[in-house]
């Protein structure tokens, strides 16, 4: 728990809008953090919009989940007092009372540094010269504490000073889409040629799962699966009986709650009304989370770029309607594409359900023993872990895109049990549990809470501060040099260890180095 009796509520302004509605000390927990820099017409470069901070967070009293746009959002950073020398050599952390803070907008953060250091003339030059990352160099500055860190980690941190900021059961739900990609220029279909035929999505709080459908002229076996649905020739309980049998029998189901889980089917003309209705389902079960397989560079950037070439804005169709400020941000990590538990992607969509890749983070908590799996396709995982498995329908054809139009309801189970998979490993590993909990206890976003050298300074800087100090800074983020090795350190085969410095043992040499400094 946060200590928040001593806080100085001047120097938590930044906060003042949340302040309002909760005082300090109340039971709330951040779920998920958005920052959006400035943007600006790229034709006459004049500002078109502010910059803001999305914090998303629940009322643990009443179960609720609330958001709060903060534009101009602001930040606090430390400079060394007046009466106090400066070191020449960064200082890992100092007492609070060697210190004053300095609250400015988050935009004008180096510029505050550089007239608080006197470095306001190296500061211009780099924006004459269009060199604004040469700037990141004032955080060096050693009379300069606690600027350097990122500006969502760095409201996680106030937050976190201010409200109980405990860790909570989630929520979860699980989506997975389907294209026509049969006549596809693009072997795993092009958004431009492949529509969304079918999409499931899992909702574990009201143990539902909605499927909806795309209607094709071009497929007749559709409308046939429709009239079946239509006169309850095939429906919800034939539905249940073949999920049960496919993961694996009753006992089976009943681990993972199956036999209680209920289905929805929609039937679509237009591919938009049926990801409107999607998302719409989506915000309206108030979800904490949503997990996807590969879903930041699949499933949600199809979606996005199907909503792009059918002519619509994403913000218009994927936003939770309800929030003034829509936003749809889904970044793939393709410089680690191929190294999933590298990988930083993040999805964030306006409303308060998390979107995340379960496959991430599935890798991510098990970097060190990844490389010894076989493969990390949702079918092997879900075996591996829940012994469960992807419906196969291999005895009817080898090729997804020509399934649905082969056997259609095969087609349609293919896809809810996909979601049933997501679930079940979900239901054994917890990996949303723990990155969750992980992000919320070190102060840091979702897309770095397995990089140690992130959210363990973000952990340093929480526990120094609450027990009086103030963190220094990372230099070596700004600057393209290693720091030099250390003077007199020895690395080579010990096996190679001359006998001369070895110990002895009735005048044979063992493996006992005397006098000699061991730092590994």
């Amino acid at each position: 728990m946060s200590i928040i009796q001593n806080l100085d509520p001047t120097k938590y302004h930044m906060l003042y809008a949340l302040e309002k509605e909760y005082p300090p000390g109340s039971d709330l927990t951040i779920l998920n953090t958005y920052y959006q820099y400035p943007k600006f017409d790229p034709e006459t470069h004049k500002k078109i919009s502010d910059d803001f901070i999305i914090l998303v967070y629940k009322d643990n009293i009443t179960g609720v989940t609330h958001h709060k746009v903060i534009k101009q959002p602001e930040y606090t950073y430390y400079k060394l007092n007046d009466n106090i020398p400066a070191t020449d050599y960064p200082l890992l952390f100092i007492e609070k009372e060697k210190v004053h803070s300095i609250s400015v907008p988050y935009i004008k953060l180096e510029e505050s540094i550089a007239k608080e250091t006197g470095n306001e003339e190296f500061y211009k030059n780099n924006l004459y010269n269009h060199n604004r990352l040469e700037n990141k160099k004032l955080h060096m500055c050693t009379n300069i504490f606690f600027s350097d860190v990122n500006i969502e980690s760095h409201y996680r941190f106030r937050f976190d000073q201010l409200y109980k900021n405990e860790p909570i059961s989630l929520s979860k739900g699980y989506l997975d889409i389907e294209i026509d990609n049969k006549y596809s220029c693009e072997e795993l279909g092009d958004p431009s040629d492949s529509p969304i035929n079918c999409v499931s999505f899992f909702d574990t709080k009201a143990w539902k799962i909605h499927t909806f459908l795309l209607r094709n002229p071009k497929n007749p076996l559709i409308k046939d699966f429709e009239d079946q649905i239509k006169y309850k020739k095939f429906g919800f309980k034939e539905i249940q009986k073949f999920i049960i049998e496919a993961v694996g029998g009753e006992e089976q189901a009943n681990k993972y709650n199956i036999p209680n889980v209920t289905y929805d089917i929609q039937f679509y003309d237009n591919e938009i009304d049926l990801l409107v209705d999607l998302f719409n389902t989506i915000h309206r079960a108030g979800l904490d989370i949503v997990g996807t397989w590969n879903g930041s560079a699949f499933d949600i950037d199809f979606i996005i770029k199907r909503i792009c070439y059918l002519g619509h804005k994403p913000e218009d169709i994927m936003c939770d309607q309800r929030w003034e400020t829509k936003v749809v941000a889904n970044v793939v990590d393709y410089r680690n594409i191929n190294s999933p538990a590298e990988r930083g992607d993040y999805t964030f969509i306006s409303g308060n359900t998390i979107f995340m890749d379960q496959y991430i983070q599935y890798a991510s908590r098990r970097k060190s023993t990844i490389a010894s799996y076989e493969s990390l396709k949702l079918d092997a995982i879900g075996e591996i872990e829940a012994e469960v498995r992807k419906l196969d329908y291999s005895h009817i054809t080898h090729n997804i895109s020509d399934l649905p139009y082969l056997n259609y309801i095969i087609f349609v189970l293919y896809n809810i049990m996909d979601t049933i998979v997501l679930h079940a490993i979900e239901a054994v590993v917890g990996d949303f549990d723990y990155i969750t909990s992980k992000c919320i206890v070190n102060n840091t976003p979702y897309n770095k809470g397995h990089r140690q050298t992130t959210y363990l300074i973000n952990r340093m800087a929480k526990d120094w501060f609450n027990k009086g100090y103030i963190i220094g800074n990372n230099i070596n983020k700004f600057t393209s040099s290693k720091p030099p090795k250390f003077i007199g350190a020895l690395v080579h085969d010990p096996m190679k260890t001359n006998s001369y410095v070895k110990e002895r043992i009735h005048g044979r040499p063992i493996m006992v180095i005397d006098n000699m400094q061991d730092y590994d």
